[in-house]
This record gives structure tokens, C-alpha cells and sequence, in this order.
């Protein structure tokens, strides 16, 4: 059976996880019998800018769901402001009467929710309840959505491209961060880390991420790591493919997340991952076995576990098969194009329940 999917997200260009989920979705070569369309909703732009896409975006759906056989409209809201500007997307699918998906992206959307006032609440749950399906990428998430009262949900985690053979040289002086430059992705704490470790004098650090690039400099010298802290504000897919598979391991001290791209591409390229026990990451990432887990802000741990990595190479070339092994059966592209289909086909025929068919196709393993 085939299906047409409008996908509604950010730019393609734009910096950040869901613009990287669309891409590999709309790239990807065996769709099957799923066939998308991408509407732009917003850009990384001033507010006026932004409100002047969303009106266009809101004029070309109607457009095309008038001239197109659209059987679903598959939206990837994250939280804050970001989740209201989907809200007139969602009526104008059912005053057309197209199926929903709200894929619901970021780590902080519990607290987005709790920090809303109580006519916001009701407005997140009303769309949420009245969607066809609410995709959440964790169980961990799953588990708040349904706290709140919304039950129409399923888990899909974020998928990533593979490569035929895993690429990791435990070989290399360099380990990586991959992230927004802020506070809550702990950056800072790996750099206060990295400055006190023992094996700092045989690595050098990437960072890679947009954000206050200036401050983030003011620390490293500061610390008079000028030498060994490579800076490289945001970098595109295919310099980001490089520097991962150039990596001794990743390392991710975030506060808070959901199930985080930057995890399942380092281990798409065999990376051992040093990060922290928050959002869905446990469901990906098992203490000691395919990584080494710290708590957020505690940066002796972090350190220690830069220095238990680099001096242990069998180590590291036991998560790494590990964890290419785990992206490939559980979080490469083939794999969530199945599971894709299953829901597209549910929803349409409404013959299967499709938690049950997920669950029975597919056993989620640490």
C-alpha cells in the first residue's frame, strides 16, 4: 500500500537533531512504498521572519493538500514556542481530514508542560489527545506523555544512517563533543574535566556546536588549553562524519535529553560514548558495557572516565563493536523505514494496533 507523507519540520539547513532526522528520511533511497513531501515551518531567523514563514508554510499545506492525495501529516514539533506554531497545522489536517502525527523532538518538553499555566496545559493536551498518533523517542518519554493523559503514543527512536563495516581506529588522540554550546549540555563541566584529567596530555578535545562560541573560548583560556581544545562552532553532516570517525570516543555531560542524534551517530562509527543517565540514554547506552555513565555536573567522574577510556584499547574495541552492532539492529534506517510503515499502514487501514505489531516485530534490548 502506498502512502503520501507531508512531512512538516524546520529547514533542511537548519542546525539541530530534527532537521537531521528529516534529511535522513527524505534521503534515504529505499522508502518503499512511502512517499514524502516537506513543508518548512520555521528557519533560524529573527521573529519576524519566522512568523512570515509559518504564514507561508500555513498557505502552501493548504495548497497542497488540495491538489495532493495526502493520506498523513507527519509533524515534528519540539517544545516551547516551537510546539504553538504547530497548532494551526493540526487543524487545518483535520479540516481536511488527514491523519496526524505529532513526533514530539527535545529533551525538556516535561518541563516546558509543568512550567506552562494551566490554559496552556489544556491547549498541549487537547492537540495531543485529539492527534492520530503522538510518536515519542524514548520510553522514558512515553512514560511522562502518558502521566499526563495522553495514551495515543509510540515509541520511535531517532534512526541513522550506517555504514557496511564499522569505521573505529582506536588508534586516534581525539575525543569529541557534539552539541548546542550551553550549560545544560555540560560542556563547560567536560572542559573544567578535560583540564584536570591525567591522559589530557596525550589528547586533544573537539567541539563542535553553535552557541556562545565567544564565552566558551574566554574558559578555554582561561584554563590555558588554547593547545589541546579544538573549536569548531557548527560544523555540516559531512565534516561531522569525519570528525567521528577521526574520534577516540564521545563524550555528552547533558542535563537534560530525550534519545540524542549525536549518540547513535558516534555509535554508527563504533564510538564508545562517556555521557550521563538522563532522558532516554539509558535505553541506548548501558553503564560499562557499550559506555561509561557520570552524573551531570560531576566533573571528577567525567575525568575519570576520560582517563579509563584512553588507557584501556581492548576496552574500547569491545564497546565498539558493541555498540555498531546495536545501531545496526535496532537504529539504522532500514529498521525504522519497517517500523514507519507498520504505523503508516495502521493508521490508514486501522486493521492493526500498532504497539502490538512494533512489540512484536521488534525487541528493544540494552
Amino acid at each position: 500500500m502506498k502512502f503520501k507523507v507531508l512531512l512538516l519540520g524546520p529547514s533542511l539547513k537548519s542546525k539541530g537533531g530534527i532537521s537531521s532526522v528529516l534529511n535522513n528520511y527524505l534521503n534515504y533511497p529505499e522508502k518503499g512504498e512511502i512517499e514524502f513531501f516537506h513543508i518548512l515551518v520555521t528557519r533560524d531567523k529573527q521573529k519576524f521572519v519566522k512568523i512570515f514563514i509559518t504564514f507561508f508554510a500555513l498557505l502552501k499545506m493548504i495548497f497542497l493538500l488540495a491538489i495532493k492525495p495526502i493520506d498523513i501529516v507527519h509533524a515534528h514539533p519540539s517544545e516551547n514556542n516551537g510546539f504553538y506554531r504547530y497548532i494551526p497545522f493540526f487543524l487545518i489536517s483535520k479540516i481536511y481530514r488527514k491523519k496526524v502525527i505529532f513526533h514530539i523532538h527535545g529533551g525538556l518538553f516535561d518541563q516546558f508542560f509543568y512550567n506552562s499555566n494551566k490554559i496552556k496545559r489544556k491547549l498541549i493536551k487537547l492537540c495531543l489527545s485529539s492527534c492520530d498518533l503522538v510518536i515519542c523517542l524514548s520510553q522514558f518519554a512515553e512514560k511522562f506523555f502518558n502521566s499526563i493523559g495522553i495514551y495515543n503514543t509510540v515509541v520511535l527512536p531517532n534512526t541513522v544512517n550506517v555504514a557496511s563495516f564499522n569505521p573505529y581506529c582506536n588508534n586516534s588522540k581525539y575525543i569529541t563533543f557534539l552539541g548546542f554550546i550551553e550549560e545544560q549540555k555540560g560542556v563547560y563541566d567536560l572542559i573544567d574535566a578535560f583540564s584536570i584529567c591525567e591522559s589530557n596530555k596525550y589528547l586533544k578535545l573537539n567541539i563542535c556546536g553553535s552557541g556562545d562560541i565567544v564565552k566558551l573560548k574566554k574558559k578555554i583560556q582561561k584554563l590555558k588549553l588554547d593547545n589541546q581544545i579544538i573549536v569548531y562552532g557548527w560544523v555540516n553532516s559531512s565534516k561531522k562524519d569525519e570528525i567521528l570517525r577521526n574520534s577516540l570516543f564521545l563524550i555528552l555531560p547533558s542535563y537534560n535529553e530525550c534519545l540524542p542524534m549525536v549518540i547513535l551517530e558516534a555509535m554508527a562509527n563504533g564510538l564508545p560514548i562517556i555521557t550521563t543517565p538522563v532522558g532516554g540514554i539509558p535505553e541506548l547506552v548501558n553503564d560499562s558495557k557499550n559506555g561509561i555513565f557520570v552524573q551531570p555536573g560531576n566533573i571528577q567522574q567525567i575525568a575519570n572516565a576520560i582517563d579509563i577510556l584512553f588507557g584501556n584499547k581492548e576496552y574500547l574495541e569491545q564497546i565498539s563493536r558493541d555498540n555498531y552492532s546495536k545501531i545496526v539492529q535496532f537504529y539504522s534506517m532500514q529498521v525504522t523505514f519497517h517500523k514507519l510503515n507498520i504505523i503508516y499502514n495502521a493508521l490508514i487501514t486501522k486493521k492493526q494496533n500498532i504497539k502490538e505489531n512494533l512489540v512484536k516485530e521488534f525487541e528493544y534490548t540494552k
